[in-house]
């Protein structure tokens, strides 16, 4: 601790730092201030921009849900309207037909128009996908069934396209509730047992002298408000989704999954098993801490404005949840932090370059000096410029340069020597090198060089659990040979055994290795049994083909031994144990009559 104190007030002593110290820490402190101010003023900003975004997006939101549902209460009241003034009537079903296909060409965004009476007869008009019309009946002669009939320009009916049979509208959901409530109301979310998408019914009941007659329908599929809330103005990380009274999923601005299928038909997801984990999170904060104590969440380390609304008009009580990120609108105020940042930023630099050309004007004969003393010490000799200044540093500098032209004419000569001899050293390390690395005779890497590139490439073998071999070759006989024709001729016949494996093994996976007394050593890494077979006949073929007498072998010319050992090893095995088994394929090789290849794999 005291030698930091020491060195602390050691730089205080430093001429340069006392001239420039009282401007830095200025430029600090007002650097601090700008950028304290700025990121406040910011996060002030942004929060104030999300409430309003969030207040505007609920109003969307409300509006759309409104129009599109009171739409369809209002599509009920003009078929009730119709029903009591008799321009609908159960007796001229045609007619009827007609009026609900006129009535859905009005409506584009319903999917289905219809009315179910209490004898369990059915009537309407439904939406196709390509923009076309169907009219539905169920009646005495359906037999129960639902018959959709393809129609007309002017909805006359042609054939029938489909046929659901048992189909009772009093069994239905949007039926049952409105004959429960009396009065106008939409049915809870359902599979629609045609389009197999989630739909929700505005019911209408229609009564005779206090009797339930029939309940008109229209049909909302719900896939539209998808859609909808993806085109909401919410910022890229930000999320908009609708949950019922009982926590069911009905839409989201993202691609999570909002029902399930269960047989034929799907169900609701529940929010909070949401697969989207930002929906799940937020519901479960809500249920913690409660609507109107929630005002802000923390994901991912992302802040989120969120904001729950309920939507309970039409006797629905929808709860819309709306989750705003505050990165997703700090953009603006980051880059007008940065061009403040970077006006404080350049006018601070501008201060600063003109601190340090005075320091410098002040110290600069005083550094250059300090500066060309410790190059001395550390050996080198720089002459100094000398400026056109006739005061007492300018004489110092005069002297200071004769002192360096005398030392540095001694260095010359020092240096000179000194790059004679280390000349010499890097050759004799050389030498000593090709002595210690490499094999004499035929100039390949020797038995040392081997041992230490070969646990090189186990130890890699091991760590990524790739195939390495080794291929063990013996010359045949080579003691007779050496007998028989001389230690020259022996050695002739290793250079060029030696200079034949160099070329069959010129690659970048692999090593060919003299070990001595007419054993040579190959290390093939990554390679397949193919290739290791393939190049020890080469070697084994090659070598024949040399045609080197031998009198002294059966096979009358200079021939080798091979064994060949391939293994993908284990942490736990021993590269020994694999040379071992090299050279017991090498061993059997020699017993079943030698000039031959033998190979182990594990």
């Amino acid at each position: 601790m005291k030698k930091i104190i020491n060195k602390i007030w050691n730089l205080f002593k430093s001429l340069r730092i006392t001239l420039i110290l009282p401007v830095v820490l200025q430029l600090i402190v007002v650097l601090v201030l700008i950028g304290f101010l700025q990121i406040a003023g910011a996060n002030k900003a942004t929060s104030k921009i999300l409430l309003q975004l969030q207040q505007q997006v609920t109003t969307m939101i409300h509006d759309t849900l409104y129009y599109r549902l009171s739409e369809a209460h209002q599509l009920n009241q003009i078929h009730a309207h119709s029903w009591y003034t008799d321009v609908l009537n159960k007796a001229d079903i045609e007619s009827d037909q007609k009026y609900f296909v006129n009535h859905l060409k009005a409506f584009p965004h319903a999917a289905m128009t219809f009315i179910g009476f209490s004898d369990g007869s059915f009537y309407g008009a439904r939406r196709l996908e390509n923009d076309k019309y169907q009219i539905v009946r169920n009646n005495e002669e359906t037999k129960g069934a639902s018959w959709y009939y393809n129609i007309t320009e002017t909805a006359e009916p042609l054939d029938i396209d489909q046929k659901f049979p048992d189909f009772d509208p009093r069994k239905r959901p949007w039926y049952i509730k409105a004959h429960e409530a009396g009065q106008p109301v939409f049915s809870k979310i359902y599979s629609h047992f045609i389009f197999q998408e989630p739909t929700i019914t505005a019911s209408y009941p229609i009564y005779h002298q206090d009797q339930l007659v029939g309940v008109f329908g229209v049909d909302y599929l719900l896939s539209w408000l998808n859609d909808t809330l993806r085109s909401l103005p919410i910022g890229k990380s930000g999320q908009v989704f609708i949950t019922d009274e009982e926590g069911y999923l009905i839409a989201s601005s993202t691609e999570e999954k909002t029902k399930k299928s269960v047989g034929q038909k799907f169900e609701l997801v529940k929010a909070i098993e949401s697969d989207n984990a930002l929906t799940s999170f937020a519901i479960e904060q809500v249920i913690h801490q409660g609507n109107h104590q929630l005002s802000k969440i923390k994901f991912n380390n992302e802040s989120y404005f969120i904001n729950v609304y309920s939507f309970d008009k039409f006797n629905l009580n929808w709860q819309v949840y709306i989750l705003l990120s505050a990165k997703d609108y700090m953009s603006e105020m980051n880059d007008a932090l940065r061009r403040s940042i970077l006006l404080a930023g350049t006018s601070s630099i501008i201060l600063w370059v003109l601190a340090m050309k005075i320091a410098r004007w002040i110290i600069k004969p005083i550094i250059r000096l300090n500066h060309a003393a410790k190059n001395i010490v550390r050996g080198k000799l720089i002459i100094l410029e000398e400026e056109d200044r006739q005061d007492e540093l300018g004489e110092l500098t005069h002297s200071f340069n004769e002192m360096t032209q005398q030392l540095t004419q001694m260095v010359i000569h020092l240096e000179d020597q000194v790059q004679e001899r280390t000349k010499e050293l890097e050759e004799e390390k050389n030498d000593l090198y090709q002595i210690a690395f490499f094999d004499r005779v035929t100039g390949m890497a020797n038995r040392k060089y081997f041992d230490n590139a070969f646990q090189i490439a186990w130890k890699s073998a091991v760590i990524k659990q790739l195939p390495i071999a080794l291929i063990i070759i013996d010359v045949d006989f080579f003691k007779k040979y050496n007998d028989t024709y001389g230690h020259q001729v022996g050695e002739d016949c290793l250079e060029a055994i030696g200079m034949l494996l160099k070329r069959l093994t010129n690659k970048e996976d692999s090593l060919a290795a003299s070990i001595g007394g007419g054993e040579f050593r190959v290390i093939l890494e990554r390679p397949l049994i193919k290739e290791i077979d393939v190049l020890a006949e080469n070697i084994l073929r090659s070598i024949e083909d040399m045609n080197r007498v031998h009198s002294t072998s059966p096979y009358g010319r200079v021939t080798v031994s091979i064994g060949t050992a391939v293994i993908i090893p284990q942490s736990e095995e021993k590269s020994e144990d694999f040379i071992l088994l090299a050279d017991q394929a090498l061993y059997i090789a020699k017993n079943k009559g030698r000039n031959r290849m033998e190979r182990i794999i594990i």
